[in-house]
């Protein structure tokens, strides 16, 4: 059974970043567009930016650009305006706002575990998940097992999902040459926030020794990017593209002919899950996440995070093209157990729940 048109949902992000997390947002106002009314209250200039572009009689985007005490007041304004019948706190700090709500269904996103941050707002967060959530989306087991216990019954796993508005899965993939120098080189992508968890200097230093045989391409931006350019902008296989909008991403996943991604944690990462939607082979760090992703490498190199073992999976990778192809051809296989239906259906059927036990 589908919601209702006249239902609405409002999504709250008060990160000013454009990361993973927003990406969510944007992503998830995409898939459901056709099952209810949204509205997105934000401090990101670029996710407003990309949500305002898709404005319609369906989508209300609000930009604040407030300190964190009076942002509460202007989320409350806007909430008693709109009057939806959920409200959605995509992530940690954006919880602490829940207790101005306390006769609307709430929703919580839970993107990252909760050893990240320190104990006391790991404290907070259980507190304000037992007392002001009705739901709690979290995109793995890892993080569901890390909630009290004694709110399980309202903790719903929900994987990520791959983009799959830009190409037909059953396309095939043509290399667009227009994004690298060289024709005969393969082309090596990483796509992801240039921070440092993200250890994407390493990811360059292997492909440093390969230069007669890869180019890498590195798409996103982040608080490293500029020491990383400097650093290593002079080396001739080493391509820096900045951040790049969705309509554009597709073109780097296919010409790319491996993907690589050295996180030091994810909690479900959006680029693999991309990167396997368009069948690139990829070498992934040995992280929970791409551990099952990957079912334990089944569908990927995985190594540990150091330059030796990426170097190591790049050369198998360059001397074998079976073992490319084979990946490749394979991902098909595993990238249904996250396409967007699996998550369309889980969100409505949660969605469903809250507003007809209201009822």
């Amino acid at each position: 059974m589908l919601l209702d048109m006249r239902n609405k949902i409002a999504i709250i992000d008060v990160a000013k970043i454009y990361g993973g997390q927003q990406q969510v947002v944007e992503r998830i106002v995409k898939l459901l567009e056709d099952a209810y009314d949204s509205v997105v209250i934000t401090c990101s200039k670029e996710l407003y930016s990309r949500l305002n572009s898709l404005r319609n009689d369906k989508i209300k985007v609000f930009y604040i650009d407030k300190n964190k005490i009076l942002l509460g007041f202007e989320i409350r304004k806007i909430i008693k305006n709109e009057n939806p019948e959920i409200i959605i706190f995509n992530g940690q700090f954006e919880a602490h706002y829940s207790w101005l709500f306390p006769k609307r269904k709430k929703i919580f996103i839970r993107h990252t575990s909760l050893q990240q941050t320190s104990s006391i707002k790991r404290v907070v967060y259980k507190i304000e998940a037992i007392f002001f959530s009705d739901a709690i989306i979290v995109v793995n087991d890892f993080i569901k097992n890390q909630l009290p216990k004694c709110i399980h019954q309202k903790v719903k796993v929900i994987y990520n999902w791959y983009l799959n508005e830009l190409e037909d899965l059953n396309k095939n993939r043509e290399n667009d040459k227009s994004l690298t120098a060289k024709e005969n080189k393969l082309k090596v992508l990483y796509c992801g926030r240039l921070t440092k968890g993200k250890n994407v200097d390493i990811i360059i230093e292997a492909c440093i020794n390969f230069k007669e045989f890869i180019d890498l391409h590195i798409v996103g931006d982040g608080e490293e990017g500029k020491e990383l350019m400097r650093k290593y902008d002079k080396y001739e296989n080493i391509y820096f593209h900045g951040f790049v909008n969705y309509e554009e991403l597709h073109k780097y996943y296919k010409m790319a002919d491996i993907y690589i991604n050295m996180s030091s944690y994810e909690a479900f990462p959006l680029s693999v899950l991309d990167a396997l939607y368009y069948g690139v082979p990829m070498i992934l760090s040995k992280i929970p996440a791409h551990l099952y992703i990957s079912r334990n490498g089944e569908y990927a190199l995985l190594v540990d995070i150091n330059i030796e073992d990426v170097k190591n999976a790049l050369r198998k990778m360059i001397d074998d093209p079976l073992l490319r192809y084979n990946l490749s051809k394979k991902s098909a296989l595993r990238v249904k157990d996250f396409s967007p239906e699996i998550a369309k259906n889980k969100l409505l059927e949660l969605f469903n729940s809250l507003i007809n036990h209201e009822k």
